[in-house]
């Protein structure tokens, strides 16, 4: 099924939200200036941490029997701040 046709087929489409004030908040995980939770994926800790809440989201979406749209955190990532980080 593609998207269009779920948009179509489902009534309710759940989405994933407050990634970054949870990553603040339960984990204290420090975020980069520039690219917030972008660089989590390097770390072993934060694909922990980006697991978790992602894995509760996706839980909660087939228990409800819902279909759940997660998407990335693009507008903390600007590509403005893309020259300015640690991997450039």
């Amino acid at each position: 099924m593609n998207f269009i046709e779920a948009i179509n087929f489902f009534p309710h489409i759940i989405k994933e939200g407050s990634v970054i004030k949870r990553l603040k908040r339960e984990f204290n995980y420090p975020l980069d200036k520039f690219l917030s939770n972008a660089l989590m994926i390097y770390d072993n800790e934060g694909k922990i941490f980006l697991e978790k809440i992602y894995r509760e989201y996706i839980d909660v979406s087939k228990s409800a029997d819902l279909l759940i749209m997660i998407l990335t955190q693009i507008k903390d990532a600007l590509r403005i701040n893309l020259g300015s980080n640690k991997f450039n």
